[in-house]
């Protein structure tokens, strides 16, 4: 396996970067460009070892390390020699090295569903909290030290002052953790702050926090422009700037002036008062002072304070951006938080940290401790998660709810002027008044179809089907999509979003076509996400995906249901196939279900896999009920589908192939886009349009492709031919 520093020489087959494209999900193609990732693609022969060289030269290791990534270099063996000492047994060595080193590719998705879910997934970044424990303790080491190096020949104090001392010696840890951390957005804003108010310290100016931000925000900016199009920018800068906006309290007006003496006397200074006896001001002193208890409560009433000020502020400024990018408003977020935050800044992170400086041996032993504490935090967490009002999920709001949103956290977090804020009804007024404001992205709702209408929505998963049909109340989701490796799958990373970003509470039934992976791929994570859907599927028993199912039937040839007036109908497979197909004899596609959808006016024709005899037997036994406005290509446009008679039965006037970007099969096949092409139909394919709305209304069908609608400059035109041409769209 390559290694950080070094070069291989090494036969690969790239490609211009491309993603999925879809509403409310991740574009690849921008996050190519941000990245500076130019092509994409694989090694075109398999090799056994690091250093093998072949006789043919096919692998040659030129060099290592490289020049000018030592220290990438030195990063990644830092982490080998963590993770060694964590052990594979380590449930939760991932947070521990996310804390540490800033590498969150340890932690399983499933964790970070948790961490999501309670609010407390910015405390695995290395965040401005991080940043600031790191630079703030090594700063008060050194000035420690250096206010009490005082010798005859060298005297530190008189040479340089303690505190800028100290600020330099904090700006340097700061610096160093950051680099070791790997330099992510939070990073470079926490890093910036500190070198911004150690640069003011050392000149004798005083930075206000707001300045310190926006001096910040411009670096971080300088440096990477396309900061911009991330999250991390965004939730860094946005939880600071509420904290900023919350703590600003207005100046006290008109203050009481002090007699000569120290007497109060109505604002007015008496010159002749005599002053008050020594001893009963001593006596009145050791009176009234407080005892040693009353100071302790008065100091934890005044941090607690603080700190729920600061978590109000936090969650109140935040709820427009998580809704904005996640759709999420974790409503145990602050009860969570409250707990994770000193666990986590004061117990976890600095033993992470100091096992980095231990011998093998001791940092073993922190890693130990500090695994156990994560350990139980984490399952407390995950008990938190499991209540079902946890999270509070709203679709994506249209834009001018989300700056209804921002104005409302204005409102309910700037401090008020002096004169309004002494009229009490009017400063709460203004409070309630941000609150309402933010409640159009809060408790936003997605249009859903009108009665005896669908919407058929075919997502871009790449190779494979996946479908969701919309009625008025309804929601049905037609295959799942393929697995993405080992860890995702279009479930997790498509679908599932796409059902949370349009307002989906529930998904009412699942149809899973037959037993092929591009099919079935995603089902867990969608079963997981959505445990009461009803599952329709030809999968044969022992499925793991059928198991998975609370309700589970299988999908046979006249079962027929109607929801909001649209008539849902499985037109295969039947008794006979499923014998066939489940004794192995004609294979999975033999079974596949095939599902046709109808209201008055116009249907869609689900076809998954069926081939062509599965076509043959549907078009004797159905004829011209056959006919579709919006048909799914079979099998993906494959040359074993699509007959000439079966398209003259259905005579689509929408044909969509799912497909993904040059696929291996060469989907789909000219001869068969030719045929529909033909019969009159528009063509519209997963790899050149992204996902493919259609709405049925009164008036016709809407048609929307994703791609044509957000068109973007870095976006790559997968106009192909069969000798895989391509061109970029400007």
């Amino acid at each position: 396996m390559p290694r950080a520093g070094e070069r291989w020489q090494l036969p690969v087959r790239l490609k211009v970067p491309r993603g999925l494209a879809n509403w409310h999900g991740t574009d690849a193609e921008l996050t190519a460009l941000v990245k500076g990732v130019r092509a994409s693609g694989y090694v075109r022969t398999a090799y056994g070892g690091r250093r093998t060289t072949h006789a043919n030269g096919a692998f040659r290791l030129q060099g290592a390390p490289v020049a000018g990534y030592g220290f990438d270099a030195w990063r990644e063996r830092l982490r080998d020699d963590f993770r060694g000492a964590l052990g594979p047994s380590a449930k939760y060595g991932g947070v521990l090295m996310a804390l540490a080193l800033g590498e969150r590719g340890d932690i399983p998705d499933d964790d970070w569903q948790v961490f999501a879910d309670t609010g407390v997934s910015h405390l695995l970044a290395i965040s401005g909290l991080h940043v600031s424990l790191v630079a703030g303790a090594l700063a008060a080491i050194v000035g420690v030290l250096w206010r009490r190096t005082c010798y005859r020949r060298v005297s530190l104090p008189l040479w340089w002052p303690a505190p800028k001392a100290a600020a330099v010696a904090g700006l340097v840890a700061a610096v160093a953790y950051g680099a070791v951390a790997g330099w992510g957005v939070p990073v470079r804003r926490a890093v910036g702050m500190v070198a911004i108010v150690v640069a003011a310290l050392l000149s004798g100016r005083f930075a206000a926090p707001s300045y310190v931000l926006a001096w910040a925000l411009a670096i971080v900016l300088l440096l990477d422009p396309w900061a911009v199009v991330t999250p991390g920018l965004w939730l860094s800068f946005g939880a600071v700037t509420a904290l900023v906006m919350a703590a600003k309290r207005p100046e006290v007006a008109n203050p009481v002036r002090v007699q000569r003496y120290g007497q109060r006397d109505r604002g007015v200074r008496r010159e002749d008062a005599p002053p008050p006896s020594l001893a009963k001001v001593d006596d009145a002193r050791a009176s009234n002072a407080p005892t040693m208890p009353q100071r302790w409560g008065a100091s934890m009433r005044t941090r607690f304070g603080q700190a729920a000020r600061a978590q109000y502020a936090v969650t109140i400024g935040l709820v427009p951006l998580t809704l904005a990018w996640f759709g999420t408003v974790p409503v145990l977020g602050p009860l969570a938080n409250a707990v994770a935050i000193p666990v986590m800044t004061l117990i976890v992170t600095p033993l992470a940290l100091v096992s980095l400086l231990l011998p093998t041996e001791l940092a073993h032993w922190a890693l130990f401790l500090a695994h156990a504490v994560v350990t139980w935090l984490a399952e407390w967490l995950r008990t938190l998660a499991a209540v079902p009002w946890a999270v509070w999920r709203a679709p994506v709001s249209p834009w001018w709810a989300q700056v209804a949103a921002l104005a409302g956290v204005v409102a309910c977090l700037s401090p008020l002027p002096q004169r309004l804020a002494r009229i009490r009804w009017l400063a709460c007024g203004v409070r309630l008044a941000g609150f309402a404001l933010m409640g159009p992205a809060v408790f936003a709702s997605s249009q859903r179809p009108a009665a005896g209408e669908f919407r058929v929505t075919m997502l871009d998963v790449g190779q494979g089907n996946a479908v969701l049909i919309e009625t008025a109340s309804r929601t049905l989701l037609f295959d799942t999509g393929p697995p993405y490796g080992r860890r995702s799958d279009a479930g997790r990373r498509v679908i599932v979003p796409y059902l949370r970003s349009i307002g989906a509470a529930r998904l009412d039934r699942l149809v899973v076509s037959h037993a092929h992976d591009d099919h079935f791929g995603g089902a867990l994570s969608v079963l997981r996400a959505f445990p009461s859907a009803q599952v329709f599927s030809s999968l044969p028993e022992g499925h793991r995906a059928r198991g998975a199912a609370k309700s589970h039937r299988t999908c046979l040839a006249g079962q027929q249901w109607t929801w909001d007036g649209v008539t849902f109908r499985f037109l295969h497979p039947d008794q006979a196939a499923l014998r066939e197909g489940w004794k192995g004899r004609a294979g999975p596609n033999s079974v596949s279900c095939v599902l046709h959808v109808a209201n008055a006016r116009h249907s869609a024709l689900l076809a998954a896999d069926a081939e062509a005899m599965q076509e043959r037997v549907m078009v004797s036994r159905f004829g011209s009920t056959l006919r579709a406005d919006i048909l799914l290509a079979p099998h993906h446009g494959s040359l074993t589908s699509s007959t000439p008679a079966f398209v003259t039965a259905v005579s689509p006037a929408h044909v969509v192939f799912q497909t993904g970007y040059r696929n291996r099969f060469g989907h789909p096949k000219p001869p068969v886009v030719a045929r529909y092409r033909a019969g009159g139909a528009r063509i519209w394919q997963s790899v050149m349009h992204g996902g493919v709305r259609f709405a049925t209304g009164p008036h016709g069908i809407e048609a929307q492709a994703y791609r044509e609608h957000y068109r973007r400059y870095w976006h790559v035109d997968s106009t192909e031919t069969s000798t895989g041409t391509r061109r970029a769209v400007r």
